[in-house]
């Protein structure tokens, strides 16, 4: 039997007071979670062996994570996160914690369908 799971029942909130206490961001349909990358540094100089250019590690960026939500004009959720942009707070994309701000968010497109998706990011900090 698979250990596999699909998608249902994930949240996405937002804490401003450390994980006291927690906002669940409404009508969210897709969460894509952070990917960590690190630099790579070039450390060649003019006697690397073998005319051979030279790499090091560098610092981990943790990325930046993205949801996106029903946008639903002035609802709490709307509000919310409008409200937060760019003030630190910590996330959640269940399960998992990091720390992180609103780096953007969207306006949502006119469509010809009844529901337009709203963006944002929160751009993580520090370790996961």
């Amino acid at each position: 039997m698979t250990d596999a799971a699909i998608g249902y029942g994930s949240v996405f909130e937002v804490s401003t007071n450390g994980g006291s206490s927690w906002t669940e961001i409404a009508e969210v349909f897709s969460i894509t979670p952070p990917s960590d990358t690190v630099d790579v540094i070039d450390a060649t100089h003019m006697a690397s062996p073998n005319r051979t250019r030279e790499f090091v590690l560098g610092l981990q960026d943790p990325g930046e994570a993205s949801f996106e939500m029903n946008f639903v004009p002035g609802s709490a959720s709307d509000a919310y996160i409008q409200a937060r942009k760019a003030a630190p707070a910590f996330a959640t994309i269940t399960p998992g914690t990091l720390p992180a701000w609103l780096k953007a968010v969207s306006k949502p497109t006119a469509t010809p369908t009844p529901i337009r998706p709203q963006r944002a990011s929160p751009e993580t900090s520090g370790t996961l």
